[in-house]
């Protein structure tokens, strides 16, 4: 009897502490809740200040604040030029970059890939929601247009592209917007027509546990097989996943296990799945 009541007390004890914990849990919770709404208040009057009217509700962080955010950790103009580089072949190949079948880059950014397609004389126009990107190319001397993408996408024609691209953006968007691009994307490319999608590899452990979630923007990292299905789901064919950027150069120990290790860790922090209209 003695030793079912110890038990018992035992238990009550347990959850006692338990009990505690949530309590502490729920009040930390709200101490968050505050912080976001002191926040969001605050974002709201910088955007206020910066274009004189209230953020849409939707928007994750003012256009001037993740502009900024981009400057910060994106990293400089020429080094993601440099990186993008390896993408023009792509293009060549499938005779896109002229007037006829130009190339549309989705969420263009600061412009990068854009006026790299320039400066190899490929015909390419860019779409971005945010005004301030959209700025900053057209200073540049080149053709974005500020608009929602799915919207932008259902404006155009069928049979417009010879390729359509996007830059880390995939990552931003929730799974029926994301087939919604695809199948749009698959209706306004030509036959033979090339997309090229770049994200970030959750395959690295290190992007996939702490880099992705640096951008407050993104969603949740894509697998890079999943991101080959679905396009192929949608109608694209020799689609295949291209792994960039490796995190550094790995050493090895000779164990298996720890060299997986060090490999997931320093592997490619970035890739792309590229396909192709039938």
């Amino acid at each position: 009897m003695r030793h079912n009541e110890h038990n018992v007390l035992k238990t009550n004890n347990e959850l006692t502490i338990i009990l505690d914990e949530q309590k502490k849990q729920a009040r930390t919770l709200d101490d968050l809740h505050s912080k976001i709404k002191d926040m969001d208040k605050k974002l709201t009057s910088i955007n206020r200040e910066i274009f004189g009217e209230e953020p849409k509700a939707e928007d994750h962080l003012p256009d001037a604040m993740y502009a900024a955010f981009e400057d910060q950790f994106r990293g400089r103009r020429e080094d993601i030029k440099e990186r993008q580089r390896i993408y023009l072949a792509y293009i060549k190949e499938v005779n896109a970059g002229t007037k006829e079948a130009p190339v549309l880059d989705l969420g263009c950014g600061r412009g990068e890939w854009l006026e790299l397609l320039k400066e190899n004389e490929f015909v390419a126009e860019g779409v971005d929601s945010n005004s301030v990107f959209i700025k900053m190319c057209s200073e540049l001397g080149l053709d974005a247009t500020e608009s929602d993408i799915i919207e932008y996408f259902r404006s155009q024609k069928e049979k417009t592209y010879g390729a359509i691209t996007g830059f880390h953006i995939v990552e931003h968007l929730p799974l029926t917007d994301l087939i919604n691009l695809f199948d749009e994307a698959l209706r306004t490319l030509i036959p033979g027509g090339v997309v090229i999608f770049e994200t970030p590899n959750p395959e690295n452990i290190i992007m996939g546990s702490f880099y992705f979630y640096r951008d407050p923007s993104h969603l949740k990292p894509i697998v890079p097989d999943t991101l080959k299905f679905l396009l192929e789901q949608r109608g694209f064919v020799k689609s295949i996943i291209k792994r960039l950027h490796p995190r550094t150069e790995a050493e090895y120990t000779g164990n298996k296990y720890i060299d997986d290790i060090i490999h997931s860790m320093n592997m490619e922090m970035d890739y792309s799945v590229i396909g192709y209209k039938p």
